[in-house]
């Protein structure tokens, strides 16, 4: 039986903790992918709007969780080790999300995210950056994103609510209806209804 993420996320590939230093990544640079490093505890959600983002402009993403390293360096690590050169760090810790490009000097990302910027039209479109970014395509800016009410709070706070509470989010409902869809869709067009 196929896991989730085989058939939600059929471009991305999750790695498992590098046994070399954590900033590195394995030697396989013939894959064209924007490089995703994780740090520390973040939530799902959080990488799964990044890579809806990137995904609606068809480009692939590949996912390494690291255990200890700069946030801004380990961005400009992927970024260098990806075909694409374009690397993203989530620091789960420091709640932070880095937008690196290969041509850039190291100390100067290209997008940086905090904790209360981690809206799901925020993440998305970090990722829509990303892949506007390997395509050379203008990139969309916040005044040009579909604003979202300012009480909304971040993906981590709602996690952590939902937790509290045992109650689910709107963005928890979102995501298992989109990924009952994804799998129904998948079903009828593999001819199993």
């Amino acid at each position: 039986m196929q896991s989730l993420r085989d058939w939600f996320w059929p471009t991305l590939k999750i790695k498992k903790d590098n046994p070399m230093t954590d900033a590195q990544w394995p030697g396989d640079n013939a894959k064209p992918v924007v490089r995703i490093s994780v740090l520390g505890s973040v939530p799902e959600t959080i990488i799964q709007y990044i890579c809806w983002g990137l995904e609606e402009e068809g480009i692939p993403a590949e996912i390494q969780k690291v255990s200890k390293g700069p946030t801004l360096l380990l961005a400009k690590q992927a970024a260098d080790a990806s075909k694409l050169n374009v690397g993203i760090c989530v620091n789960g810790d420091a709640k932070k999300i880095v937008l690196h490009h290969r041509d850039l000097p190291g100390d100067t990302p290209l997008f940086v995210l905090t904790d209360k910027d981690f809206h799901i039209t925020r993440l998305r479109t970090l990722g829509t950056n990303a892949a506007r970014l390997v395509k050379g395509e203008p990139l969309v800016f916040e005044n040009e994103e579909n604003q979202q009410d300012e009480s909304q709070k971040s993906v981590w706070l709602k996690k952590e609510t939902s937790e509290k509470n045992g109650t689910w989010t709107q963005d928890q409902l979102d995501a298992v209806v989109t990924r009952i869809v994804a799998q129904i869709m998948d079903s009828e067009s593999r001819g199993d209804t």
